[in-house]
């Protein structure tokens, strides 16, 4: 255990997340605002604190979380180390320079690679059924991610074949409802020559006129973000899977809890932060959001001390094509937090750069962020499918253990 020059005992961030109950992101939410002070070690690159100053913030404590074991599933999808996640054993970095989206989509579903270059054709009924569904929307209030939604579940319910369950069918839909799900969004530049979903994507996104080495970039985005094993979202997924619900259903389950503030919708806060940070600077834009939230979006991440590799390698792959004001900022909020002792970027934050240095619309990042793990979902309830046994979780129960019911008052009392 580490010292400081007093030979005080000092304890890691990670012990200090768990003292307080807390995520390690809120642990560095309360350095930046000085309700705690990291202690420098010397040969160490982590934080580290005085557990008497931790101890007395965790006093003041309304009620601490409580830390039990998660639910395990098991999975031969994606397995997730600190230095990366695999898909079926492949380093998914690695793929994101070597493999399309649409392939790693055929890898992550059947394990194997297709023969030729996959092509997402989409059945007519089903893009009509997607682009009748988003008429009904105002373009001036829906985001995205609605249209998104909406066009999804329009096109699953327009598939004849959606209560097939057999793989070969389930991956036929999935490549169709998500083609067709793309395909219905509004067009902002000059339609793809290109029949890949990156291309598809750029074009719905971005006004930005769209190169190869662009595009490529969209593409490692699809493939880095197609699966991250036991998400939220994926976790729904899973539940709707093993009850027998259709892909359709399954996809509209994980967006239920990707629509979230802590999942999907974090890229949108980035956004709004990168902004700020444009217009105003980093320090400035940095000190006045954390004057509003207790966190910073799009940094740290629980899976990932020492930074997430996704977002080293989209933010490379990014600084290689784009050399902008918008890129130049995402870096100096980079260089403000890791000044600060605030962990490094995540993907949301990658993306987020992304969007905004390409122009993109605003919530353009999570719409990236939900069609490429509609990848990742459609795997895991393809596993869930060949199982005979549905998830069903126990809750542990903490209230009364035998309500007395208030009186009934008689009818004179009630005069």
């Amino acid at each position: 255990m580490p010292t400081d020059d007093a030979g005080r005992h000092l304890i890691d961030t990670d012990e200090v997340a768990r003292r307080l109950g807390v995520r390690t992101e809120t642990v560095y939410a309360y350095v930046s605002r000085g309700r705690l002070h990291p202690i420098p070690v010397e040969g160490e690159r982590r934080s580290h604190f005085d557990p008497a100053e931790v101890d007395a913030l965790a006093a003041r404590a309304v009620r601490p979380r409580s830390r039990r074991r998660p639910l395990e599933i098991e999975t031969a999808v994606t397995s997730i180390a600190a230095t990366g996640h695999r898909y079926r054993g492949l380093d998914a970095a690695t793929l994101s320079r070597e493999r399309s989206f649409e392939e790693v989509a055929d890898w992550l579903w059947t394990g194997r690679w297709p023969d030729d270059a996959p092509c997402w054709t989409v059945e007519p009924k089903l893009a009509r059924a997607a682009r009748v569904a988003l008429d009904a929307l105002d373009p001036q209030l829906a985001r995205p991610i609605d249209r998104l939604r909406l066009a999804l579940g329009a096109a699953s319910a327009a598939d004849p074949w959606r209560f097939d369950l057999s793989a070969g069918s389930v991956t036929a839909s999935a490549r169709s409802a998500i083609a067709a799900t793309v395909l219905a969004l509004p067009l902002v530049g000059d339609e793809a020559d290109s029949m890949r979903m990156a291309a598809r994507l750029w074009v719905r996104t971005t006004a930005a006129p769209a190169t190869p080495e662009l595009v490529d970039v969209v593409d490692a985005a699809l493939v880095l973000l197609a699966d991250h094993e036991l998400a939220g979202s994926t976790f729904a997924a899973r539940i709707a899977a093993s009850f027998g619900a259709d892909l359709g259903s399954v996809l509209g389950a994980a967006l239920g809890p990707f629509a979230g503030p802590r999942h999907g919708a974090m890229s949108i806060a980035v956004e709004e932060l990168l902004a700020g940070v444009e217009a105003h600077g980093a320090e400035p834009a940095l000190a006045h959001w954390l004057s509003r939230h207790d966190e910073v979006p799009g940094l740290g991440h629980p899976l990932y001390p020492d930074g997430d590799p996704r977002a080293a390698e989209l933010l490379g792959r990014l600084r290689e094509v784009v050399d902008g004001p918008e890129l130049a900022a995402a870096e100096a909020l980079i260089d403000s937090c890791a000044r600060r002792g605030l962990p490094p970027p995540n993907v949301d934050l990658a993306i987020g750069a992304l969007s905004r240095s390409t122009a993109m619309a605003p919530g353009a990042a999570q719409a990236i962020f939900a069609v490429a793990r509609t990848a990742g979902w459609t795997a895991h309830a393809l596993e869930e499918y060949g199982r005979p046994s549905r998830l069903r979780p126990r809750a542990r129960y903490v209230g009364v253990t035998e309500a007395v019911p208030e009186p009934v008052p008689e009818p004179d009392e009630l005069r």
